[in-house]
């Protein structure tokens, strides 16, 4: 059933019957946790921890080894 706003008609929400209320929530929760994990991966992929690129190094040492492969 869906949720309207009586004066705008604005679209609110949804309501789920309780037999589909389990699957509903299964799948909300899975979807959530697929989109946090794609953002973790792609902050994670920038900062080059995610393939170790950083080794503990500093935030300057970093600095100055991307610049001086771009001269390159």
């Amino acid at each position: 059933m869906d949720i309207e706003d009586k004066k705008s008609h604005e679209y609110k929400g949804l309501f789920v019957s309780k037999q589909y209320a389990e699957d509903v929530k299964k799948f909300l929760e899975a979807k959530l946790k697929k989109k946090k994990q794609k953002s973790l991966d792609a902050i994670m992929q920038f900062s080059g921890i995610l393939d170790g690129a950083t080794d503990n190094r500093s935030y300057q040492e970093l600095k100055a080894e991307k610049g001086s492969a771009k001269c390159s």
